[in-house]
C-alpha cells in the first residue's frame, strides 16, 4: 500500500514546477476595482444632489453638500444641532451615535415621525431621495 508521499514527485524528477509566485494576479480585478470605483462615484453624487436639495429646501446653502467638512457642519445645523457636534467627526463612535440622532431630527425638521427616523438610519438612499424631491 503506498503512502501518499510516496505518490509525490521528486524535485528531481522531469516536470516537476517550482512554486516561484504564490500569488498570481487575475485578470479580473482591474474589471473589478473599475466597477466598484464607478459604483462608488455614483453612491457620491447622489448624496451630494440629495444633500444640495434637502440644504435648498431648509434655506441653507446648496453648494455646501460639495465642500467635505462644511456639508456635516450643514448637515448638523439642518438637524437644528450646534455647529459644534462637527468636531465629533474626531470620535467616530460618539459621530456614528450623533449621525443617529441627527436622522430623527431631520424627520422631525421636514415634518416626518419617528418612523421615518428610522427609514433614515436603516434605508438612507430611499429616505434622502423621499425628503430631497
Amino acid at each position: 500500500m503506498p503512502v501518499f508521499a510516496d505518490l509525490l514527485p521528486e524535485p528531481g524528477d522531469l516536470g516537476y514546477v517550482y512554486p516561484t509566485n504564490i500569488y498570481t494576479p487575475n485578470t479580473m480585478e482591474p474589471r473589478m476595482m473599475w466597477t466598484c470605483g464607478i459604483i462608488c462615484a455614483i453612491f457620491c453624487v447622489y448624496a451630494i444632489v440629495c444633500l444640495w436639495k434637502m440644504f435648498k429646501k431648509a434655506w441653507l446653502p446648496g453648494w455646501g453638500s460639495i465642500i467635505p467638512f462644511y456639508n456635516i457642519y450643514l448637515y448638523f445645523k439642518l438637524a437644528w444641532r450646534s455647529g459644534g457636534w462637527t468636531r465629533s467627526i474626531l470620535f467616530p463612535p460618539l459621530f456614528l451615535i450623533m449621525i443617529i440622532v441627527s436622522y430623527f431630527d431631520i424627520a422631525k425638521r421636514f415634518g416626518k415621525g419617528v418612523g421615518f427616523g428610522f427609514g433614515l438610519w436603516f434605508l438612507w438612499p430611499i429616505f434622502y431621495w423621499i425628503l430631497a424631491f
